[in-house]
């Protein structure tokens, strides 16, 4: 299975996912296009959390989409809970959605939420990951990763 690696200079941090994730993240937002969509992303860090693994995502069972907007919320989310409260493999290390027609550039509504979910008392790392996958009409489909850091996000690149 082909895995790609991105790096992320700024941090000198590296993250890796596998081909048929990225797929599979790709078919969701092609099939929820125009609206955005997402997720949360699982995995974990290795060689002295220097390196993040990210090997599955999850789909929120209730949310909000539009073609500008996106809301998820974890009411529901039994696999999810299931990781999340009882700290099983693998860890929760960041969120996914879409920009349907626009480009995988963070919006400042991006950021925002990622201080709010960084603020969280029950978020237990404190750089979260971030996947923002862009669509068009063509399914033509860029994405990029960033690290959320010292209140800011950064780009990952690609390996």
């Amino acid at each position: 299975m082909k895995e790609f690696t991105f790096y992320n200079r700024h941090s000198d941090v590296t993250l890796s996912i596998q081909q048929d994730l990225i797929d599979d993240i790709n078919e969701q937002t092609v099939n929820h296009f125009p609206d955005e969509f997402g997720g949360f992303l699982f995995g974990n860090y290795l060689k002295n959390s220097n390196h993040l693994q990210i090997f599955k995502h999850s789909v929120p069972d209730i949310f909000k989409s539009t073609a500008m907007g996106f809301e998820r919320y974890t009411d529901g989310m039994t696999e999810f809970k299931k990781t999340y409260e009882f700290g099983t493999e693998p860890h929760y290390v960041g969120e996914w959605h879409s920009h349907p027609g626009g480009f995988s550039m963070y919006s400042q509504a991006d950021l925002s939420a990622m201080q709010r979910i960084e603020a969280f008392e029950t978020v237990t790392i404190r750089n979260p990951v971030l996947l923002i996958v862009s669509t068009n009409i063509h399914k033509e489909i860029n994405y990029k990763f960033y690290l959320y850091h010292n209140g800011g996000l950064t780009a990952y690149e690609q390996n």
